[in-house]
């Protein structure tokens, strides 16, 4: 490195209080597994929308959405937990973590065939098919999707990387032939999805064990992953219901169409969660956070929403064909909660990693009860489009909900 490169790098250190080379160096390769992810799945996207109709994409993302919302028995506070004591050096939390996930999964099974079994009633054979093989298929597709937030709390971000992409690639290619050799059927294309997943996160849960050097807990890694399961169960409801209220209350078309104008914004909310979680293993260990950080995060905001816009003004219509076309303006729409994105993304993983529980417990309410008023509000006047002015606005609730509950210090400029 030159010594021009030095003196910049030196300078954003001690401007923002923060290691500019841990960040290049560990985000650099979260950057290319998310990448890789990121392609890889918009390559699917596109394939299962150009072959598929919209009424069959929109019944694919249907059931991906129960699935993601079913993710409240699966104790998803296992994730931060995880991350936080993999960081703190206690590497015995994930082997338990692996195990405890996949017992509370099991819940899972009896919901998913009752879906099943109204859909079977309802006389829709391909989505009771759908569901009733999905229920056997989640606490195995829980329960190994531990790997990450394991290598992210090892600090092995170039292992984390390369195991992305390659699950990402090998997987799009199964579902792909799927979707070619099927024809587009709803229950060969999920069935190949998820036991794809299955397989590609076992073969990396029994690799990435290995890299284990002790078999320590924390005293309250159960109690917790209880907790903070608990507090987000709210939250973890509101952020994957809006897809579910789409195909109820619209239809599975009108989803398609929401799926593909959210499709751009939620690939850059994949990077930022991801890039910014390289920073979550010393979130762990800090107590506030400075005026500073947040001003670099907001300027990354502005960036990464200017990039949603041209990317969809220049991509969405030539990709997904012009019966997708009336999804470009809400895509427009959906891309301006990116502003505020990264710093609601950064304070949420802080208020975890220094287990600020008042932060955690609160937000989790307040945040998702105002989801819920502005979805009352929006969505009954505008229906599609008030789905999508919903999506974007909470970003900035996010980011004003922690910002009332932690402590401000005007005067040193951190929060905490």
């Amino acid at each position: 490195m030159n010594d021009f490169m030095r003196k910049i790098i030196d300078f954003l250190n001690k401007y923002t209080k923060v290691d500019v080379m841990y960040f290049l160096r560990n985000g650099t390769w979260s950057l290319i597994g998310d990448g890789v992810q990121v392609f890889a799945g918009a390559v699917l996207a596109v394939l299962f929308a150009r072959l598929a109709s919209k009424e069959v994409f929109g019944q694919f993302q249907f059931i991906l959405s129960i699935v993601s919302l079913l993710a409240v028995v699966s104790v998803k506070g296992l994730d931060v937990v995880v991350l936080r004591d993999t960081a703190r050096g206690f590497e015995g939390v994930y082997r338990r973590a692996v195990k405890l996930r996949f017992w509370w999964s099991l819940l899972g099974i009896p919901i998913m065939l009752i879906v099943g079994w109204y859909y079977r009633w309802a006389g829709d054979g391909v989505l009771a098919s759908a569901f009733v093989i999905g229920a056997w298929l989640m606490p195995m597709h829980y329960a190994s999707n531990s790997w990450t937030s394991w290598l992210k709390g090892k600090k092995n971000f170039n292992l984390l990387a390369r195991y992305t992409a390659v699950k990402s690639v090998l997987n799009t290619a199964v579902v792909m032939v799927a979707i070619v050799l099927s024809a587009g059927s709803l229950v060969v294309v999920f069935v190949s999805y998820f036991v794809g997943q299955i397989v590609m996160n076992s073969i990396a849960f029994v690799i990435s064990r290995k890299l284990a050097k002790n078999d320590q807990v924390s005293s309250d890694w159960k109690q917790y992953s209880y907790f903070v399961s608990l507090a987000g169960l709210f939250k973890l409801v509101m952020v994957n219901i809006d897809k579910v209220l789409v195909a109820v209350l619209i239809s599975p078309t009108a989803l398609a169409v929401y799926t593909v104008a959210i499709l751009i914004p939620n690939y850059f909310q994949l990077v930022v969660k991801s890039l910014f979680q390289t920073a979550a293993p010393r979130l762990s260990k800090r107590k506030y956070v400075s005026f500073n950080e947040l001003g670099i995060i907001f300027v990354i905001g502005i960036v990464f929403t200017v990039v949603n816009l041209v990317l969809i003004r220049l991509l969405l219509v030539p990709l997904f064909g012009e019966s997708y076309r009336e999804a470009l303006s809400l895509a427009y729409i959906a891309s301006l909660g990116m502003l505020m994105h990264p710093m609601a993304q950064y304070l949420v993983n802080f208020a975890n990693m220094s287990a600020k529980k008042r932060v955690i417990l609160i937000g989790n309410i307040v945040a998702p009860a105002i989801k819920l008023v502005l979805f009352a509000v929006f969505v009954s006047l505008w229906k599609e489009v008030g789905f999508v002015i919903v999506y974007a606005v909470m970003a900035f609730v996010w980011v004003v909900v922690p910002l009332s509950i932690l402590k401000i210090d005007w005067h040193r400029r951190l929060i905490g």
